[in-house]
């Protein structure tokens, strides 16, 4: 993904890398003909689940992180910080998680999420 402030030096972009993961940076290309950086995107859908990057600029691939639902004898393990009483209702299946390869894999993943993608548009 890029935006127009994802210029080359630009302010935008480094406070953006202050929060991203070595591999989102390590990845980003420079589009000389628009004078842009593209970066790849992490994709978190509420109720959905999570698309990242993930592994090293070597040998990298998209992983979707499935959202589910707490079961009720399992939430006690979920208590939200500072909510005394209070437990989660969701949560990130790590130990379910997909993953796909890094050339086409950001549209699989993306389905398996349930995200409708019309390839039509992307030719």
């Amino acid at each position: 993904m890029s935006t127009s402030l994802y210029v080359p030096d630009s302010d935008t972009l480094k406070k953006a890398f202050e929060t991203t993961t070595k591999l989102i940076q390590d990845l980003q290309y420079y589009d000389s003909e628009r004078n842009l950086v593209w970066v790849p995107s992490v994709v978190n859908v509420p109720n959905k689940g999570m698309v990242v990057p993930e592994g090293d600029v070597g040998n990298w691939w998209w992983t979707y992180i499935p959202i589910v639902e707490i079961v009720e004898t399992e939430k006690d393990q979920y208590p939200v910080p500072d909510k005394l009483g209070s437990f989660y209702e969701f949560r990130l299946a790590i130990e379910q998680k997909e993953t796909f390869s890094s050339n086409n894999g950001f549209m699989l993943a993306m389905e398996k999420m349930g995200m409708k993608i019309d390839r039509k548009v992307l030719l």
